[in-house]
């Protein structure tokens, strides 16, 4: 159960996926981790354009969007992936020739980068 727990599990998880659909292209099993990499980068981006939205906001209403976004910062911690990664899972899906996909995955590992660096400022 120790192997489920580990992230790496989750990286052969994606070279798996990979092999599988470069071996038998007709299973079309890598879009599985398109899908993945396409919702995460919906929520960060979700996480990014909250953020700046609360900027706008003052009182009351700021709080809420406040809350907002560390209800949407949790749902992104539920996936225990550090950033090499997510850079790891973009440069494989850039051999597979999913280039879009593997900007996205990088631009997922800028955001939340920054976002994270914002986030431990605003707590300290």
């Amino acid at each position: 159960m120790k192997v489920i727990n580990t992230t790496w599990f989750v990286i052969w998880l994606c070279v798996g996926l990979v092999v599988i659909n470069t071996v038998l292209p007709f299973t079309h099993t890598i879009y599985l981790l398109v899908a993945a990499v396409w919702a995460e980068f919906a929520l960060w981006m979700m996480i990014g354009f909250t953020s700046l939205y609360a900027r706008t906001y003052t009182g009351m209403a700021r709080q809420k969007m406040h809350l907002l976004m560390h209800y949407l910062f949790r749902i992104s911690d539920a996936l225990p992936l550090q950033w090499y990664h997510r850079t790891f899972i973009g440069g494989l899906l850039s051999g597979a020739d999913w280039k879009v996909t593997s900007f996205a995955c990088l631009l997922v590992v800028i955001t939340g980068a920054l976002l994270r660096s914002e986030r431990a400022e605003a707590s300290a």
